[in-house]
């Protein structure tokens, strides 16, 4: 068990985190509401996931594009 903040940290819980789509944010209007205060900016998605990690670079991307226009576009 990883320590962080004198606190047990459960197996997984940093590094296996999901994806666009996986949980329960609405990313659409969070993507919405940030664009509304201005930024037209470049847009980010670090996913900390050993999964992930263990897959083919062009195919993890490929997946993240598709996800991030299903889900925010």
């Amino acid at each position: 068990m990883l320590r962080w903040a004198g606190r047990g940290v459960p197996a997984g819980v940093l590094v296996g985190r999901g994806q666009l789509g996986d949980g329960s944010v609405d990313f659409r209007a969070f993507r919405t509401l940030v664009e509304a205060t201005g930024l037209d900016g470049p847009i980010e998605a670090e996913i900390f996931n050993e999964a992930l990690w263990a897959r083919d670079g062009a195919e993890v991307l490929a997946d993240g594009a598709s996800r991030y226009a299903e889900h925010a576009c």
